[in-house]
């Protein structure tokens, strides 16, 4: 049977405890110290790298962070969304390195390129301006597009009300932003500024995510569902039991799906789910290369919670 394992941290404050009865996973489990790896990978034998693991990030205290994304060398980029202080973190759990945002701009998402050096951020100030802007790893950021104003009012921050609060990077230099072209819309954004509209006439998105293979899928309501670049058509793949935040698949097809229910839900690739959690506040989701799932819960302009799954072996 699946494990799923949760951290007894230190830091009450900043780490969440999972309240369901599991066995507790070793203090630094996750390591906290970065290495060079592939994409992919699981746990029992990982990329070659280790991710800073939540106790680690936590302990950090980085102000106001929303999102989380791990690149294939296992570092942690979080985007900060605190006024005047906008900018992402950099960290393989030793050492941590900032990307300046623009100027008082809000970086509410994150994605990382898997194959060129490059780093895209969901940036707003207030609700009048959304932008996709992007940096290298020893650059400042700069917009590339701007987008219609749109939000949810399904996020309890009011910084997440405003803008894209998710996007999704794959190989081939598309970076897949919802609601870039007004509510219920998901499109492809290239490096050059380009924008091709591929998904409308779907209710408001809160969320954008890429499977293993790189196939699109995004949530709207309580759907998970698959957008096919080849034939343009959506179809649902998941229903979950209350509004989606946000989802992640695992290596081997699994989807891990966060509702406003405040519950985990997860999917196999047979079709059966089940709930595997409970959590508090709101939070998003990521896979890290190494084999876990880790949710980020913000608090801003606080430093945000952080709790961690072990997927099983992959």
């Amino acid at each position: 049977m699946h494990r799923f394992l949760w951290f007894a941290l230190l830091l009450t404050a900043c780490v969440g405890k999972a309240p369901l009865t599991l066995e507790p996973a070793p203090a630094g489990a996750g390591g906290s110290d970065g290495g060079a790896g592939g994409m992919g990978g699981s746990a029992g034998g990982g990329p070659g790298c280790v991710h800073p693991d939540a106790e680690t990030l936590a302990m950090k205290l980085y102000p106001g962070t929303v999102d989380l994304a791990f690149d294939a060398e296992c570092r942690a980029y979080l985007p900060t969304v605190v006024s005047g202080q906008d900018r992402v973190y950099v960290t393989d759990g030793a050492t941590t390195d900032t990307i300046l945002g623009m100027g008082n701009f809000n970086l509410s998402a994150v994605g990382i390129d898997p194959v060129r050096d490059i780093i895209f951020v969901a940036q707003h100030t207030d609700n009048s301006i959304c932008h996709l802007a992007a940096a290298s790893s020893n650059s400042a950021f700069s917009t590339i597009a701007t987008g219609v104003p749109s939000g949810s009012d399904r996020w309890h921050s009011a910084v997440l009300q405003r803008c894209q609060t998710s996007i999704a990077v794959d190989s081939r230099g598309c970076v897949w932003v919802p609601n870039f072209d007004g509510a219920g819309t998901l499109s492809c954004i290239r490096l050059e500024g380009e924008v091709s509209t591929e998904v409308t006439g779907q209710p408001y998105i809160e969320s954008v995510a890429l499977d293993h293979s790189e196939e699109v899928f995004f949530a709207a309501d309580e759907l998970v569902k698959h957008y096919d670049r080849s034939s343009k058509e959506v179809t649902t793949i998941f229903t979950a039991g209350a509004p989606v935040l946000d989802f992640a698949f695992a290596p081997n097809g699994e989807l891990f799906v966060e509702t406003t229910a405040g519950v985990i839900e997860r999917r196999l690739p047979s079709g059966s789910s089940e709930v595997i959690d409970t959590v508090v506040g709101q939070g998003r989701l990521a896979v890290s290369p190494d084999g876990y799932l880790v949710r980020i819960a913000s608090d801003t302009p606080s430093p945000a919670s952080f709790v961690e799954w072990a997927l099983p072996d992959l």
